[in-house]
């Protein structure tokens, strides 16, 4: 039996006509019966996953959730099944004990491939916790204060390099050569061998690789559990995309084994000693692929976001003189020579460490909607009821930047953090609601890092203003316009001239 074209051009378009009537049923269900039909937001994208998604993939989410929030208020629904929040009791109710919601399976990718190793991101919260047990001991207190030394290291190269530029008086992109300092020290402290981007002046390729594809690897997360995913995943896997993501695998794998094979170091700390020192209560530990893919994960979890603030907080000062006076002043008076400018000693700096959280404040290393997923039946968030079934999250970028949270959210004061603003009823930051501002997560997924980004941010910003007087060039006064977020900051560079102080 044979059909004529004309009967199957019929068959297609009648189900071209089923779909479309399937589909339009499925967004008329969500925008106006689902049970979060009561959360205000765009009608388009309570009905349908893809506008959401494709301002995702466009690199435009985050500033967009900041524009959703002034419109619609605390609680803003941005999928079908997704509420984006920035009212500061979220933080506890979704990210902290007792509720401790579970990783939305859309942003985690818990169940990728039941063969593939957990690791400290992409995990569920079973083997969360015991990958964070392990880790832990690398990120201590004692660890850091034994990683010191090291780290130190790679800033006095930081300041040579920098001290050579100056000296010539030319140009320094400071996004390159803080990526250069901290993807060296957080190389060195989880495989045990730095990439020597700093001597070398130029990413190591593992690096390059990332930064490279960073647009496209957003686009496969944001479409990834689309039907027919697989077929465009393949579509935009280019041959050099694939040739890429070998580098990153191969590498990670070959550096780690050949750390692994030299045991604990005693005699060198690194992020491995402490873990393999320290056995799991239980015995198990960390197997060597979770090892792997959690070194990796490390690697840019750990360098690119003090990169991020680092570039952040230099745009923000060479933009406000007043602050730069005030934090240079503050660095050269506390410090006779630049050697006594330590971990411990670039604590003291209050108002230079205003300045870092002022920045984290605008432009946060991770500004993305960290998604968790609502337990069946009702939620309580933030005094919402929340059903079952939901990605909640809260929008680091739009709660840091809410005007109904800080006094003049659009603008960089540093004064907003000192201890004076949180105790004079007169003073116009008073009010601000400071722990709306969660850069660096809260509860059980906070980020184990903290410590270890505070003490490079402040000492590498506290050396570099007590050795050079900074300017911004004309070609970057308007650095941080129009940039967009692959759930970090794609930064261009940022070009400033550094003058080297006259004692």
């Amino acid at each position: 039996m044979s059909f004529g074209l004309g009967f199957i051009s019929y068959v297609g378009g009648f189900a071209i006509i089923c779909v479309t009537i399937l589909t339009l049923v499925r967004g008329f269900y969500n925008a106006y019966i689902h049970p979060a039909r009561k959360f205000p937001g765009p009608k388009l994208w309570a009905a349908f996953h893809v506008f959401k998604d494709l301002t995702c993939a466009q690199g435009d989410i985050d500033n967009k959730l900041c524009e959703l929030h002034g419109i619609y208020g605390p609680v803003v629904r941005i999928s079908p099944d997704e509420l984006s929040f920035v009212d500061e009791r979220a933080w506890k109710d979704i990210y902290a004990h007792p509720n401790y919601l579970a990783k939305w399976p859309r942003f985690a990718f818990i169940n990728d491939k039941p063969d593939t190793p957990a690791d400290i991101i992409n995990s569920s919260h079973a083997d969360h916790a015991r990958i964070r047990r392990q880790l832990s001991h690398a990120f201590s207190e004692k660890a850091l204060r034994e990683q010191e030394g090291l780290i130190m290291a790679y800033f006095d190269v930081l300041m040579e390099k920098l001290a050579d530029v100056a000296a010539t008086g030319g140009k320094v992109d400071m996004v390159k050569w803080y990526n250069f300092t901290t993807f060296d020290i957080v190389s060195d402290l989880a495989f045990g061998e730095s990439f020597s981007s700093l001597n070398n002046g130029e990413y190591h390729p593992w690096v390059a690789s990332v930064f490279k594809n960073i647009r496209t690897f957003n686009v496969i997360r944001s479409f990834a559990t689309y039907p027919g995913s697989k077929l465009i995943i393949g579509l935009l896997a280019s041959a050099e995309l694939r040739k890429s993501r070998k580098i990153h695998k191969d590498y990670s794998r070959t550096t780690v084994l050949k750390r692994l094979a030299k045991g604990t170091l005693e005699e060198r700390r690194d992020f491995l000693s402490y873990t393999l020192k320290h056995k799991d209560e239980d015995g198990q530990g960390m197997t060597e692929g979770e090892i792997i893919r959690t070194a990796s994960t490390l690697i840019m979890a750990g360098s690119e976001t003090t990169a991020t603030l680092l570039s952040g907080i230099t745009y923000f000062l060479c933009t406000n003189p007043n602050a730069l006076h005030k934090a240079t002043e503050e660095v050269r008076g506390a410090f006779a020579v630049e050697s006594e400018i330590n971990f411990l000693s670039a604590s003291h700096l209050t108002y230079m460490l205003a300045c870092l959280d002022e920045a984290l404040r605008l432009y946060p290393p991770a500004p993305f909607l960290s998604q968790r997923l609502t337990h069946p039946g009702i939620t309580n968030i933030a005094g919402y009821p929340v059903p079952g079934g939901m990605g909640v999250g809260v929008s680091r970028l739009a709660a840091s930047r809410s005007p109904d949270y800080f006094f003049e959210s659009d603008r960089f004061h540093p004064e907003r953090w000192l201890e004076s603003a949180t105790k004079d009823p007169s003073s116009p930051f008073f009010n601000d609601a400071r722990n709306s501002f969660q850069s660096f997560l809260v509860g059980p997924g906070a980020c184990l890092g903290r410590n270890l980004a505070y003490n490079e941010m402040r000492t590498i910003l506290a050396r570099l203003l007590w050795r050079f007087d900074v300017e911004l060039c004309p070609e970057s006064k308007q650095w941080t316009r129009g940039q967009k977020t692959y759930l970090v900051w794609d930064k261009p560079p940022l070009m400033c001239r550094l003058k080297a102080r006259k004692i």
